[in-house]
């Protein structure tokens, strides 16, 4: 995939919705806020916490 592709492809409404999600909204209430359907932003939501229990992972390796 070639950069200009990729940085197409982002979606910036999944940033708005992950931070109020964070913050404690209901997500209903943070579904409200994009057109995504519910299903993608559960799997966004999901992907995001496994990419930060790897980061946190990798994190623990680098300490010794």
């Amino acid at each position: 995939m070639e950069v200009e592709d990729c940085v197409a492809s982002f979606k910036p409404v999944l940033v708005a919705v992950v931070y109020h999600w964070s913050k404690g909204m209901h997500f209903d209430e943070v579904c409200k806020k994009s057109d995504l359907f519910e299903g993608i932003v559960i799997r966004a939501l999901r992907r995001l916490d496994e990419l930060m229990m790897e980061l946190h992972k990798v994190e623990g390796l680098n300490s010794c």
